[in-house]
């Protein structure tokens, strides 16, 4: 479930146990990207993975992030790191 960046630790508490009782795979970005205290303590409230990454954007972000060891689905945007620009400046030209 998309979080979108809106929920509180207290949010996450009150909602994890109904998703988890639903099978909900996973929760994602319940918190802002740079809000690692928040990811943690989220981390404790349930069995639930988080899930981030859209709004990483540097490898510094995504090491941070990876040593935390708090999230565990990772979910980066290749449009906003830079990837989908590099891919499809490779991609041949089909406009004929």
């Amino acid at each position: 479930m998309d979080a979108n960046t809106g929920y509180t630790v207290a949010d996450v508490r009150r909602v994890m146990p109904g998703l988890e009782a639903n099978g909900v795979g996973w929760l994602e970005e319940p918190f802002p990207a740079h809000d690692h205290r928040s990811y943690a303590q989220a981390a404790t409230l349930g069995r639930m993975p988080l899930a981030a990454g859209e709004n990483h954007y540097t490898r510094f972000e995504f090491s941070r992030v990876i040593e935390d060891r708090v999230i565990t689905i990772l979910q980066p945007d290749l449009s906003k790191t830079g990837g989908g620009n590099i891919r499809s400046s490779r991609a041949p030209d089909t406009s004929n």
